[in-house]
């Protein structure tokens, strides 16, 4: 995945936590839920142990069929915490495997 893709993830779900109309956290959910499910596919491929099942989870809680109904504070924490794991695990998550 590259870089790019990770640091405009990071930069819609900061600004997830101001006032926007609710068709901006509909995008949202579908662009967290693709980046870390491709993310947690990735470092499954990877080899990685925990971080494919934290960033699969992290998906469904962002997953736009199925929303989770939550406050928005809670979101607000949310958003910032799973920004921080993408920045965290970039190069985890940007590594490739060539055979």
């Amino acid at each position: 995945m590259p870089k790019i893709v990770i640091y405009c993830t990071c930069a819609i779900l900061i600004c997830a936590v101001f006032p926007f109309p609710y068709a901006y956290y509909q995008f949202v959910r579908l662009v967290a839920c693709g980046v870390f499910g491709y993310g947690a596919y990735i470092t499954h491929q990877n080899g990685e142990s925990f971080l494919p099942w934290l960033l699969g989870g992290i998906a469904l809680l962002f997953n736009p069929l199925f929303p989770v109904y939550l406050d928005r504070a809670t979101w607000s924490i949310f958003d910032v915490i799973a920004a921080v794991i993408l920045l965290l695990n970039i190069k985890r998550i940007t590594a490739q495997d060539h055979y």
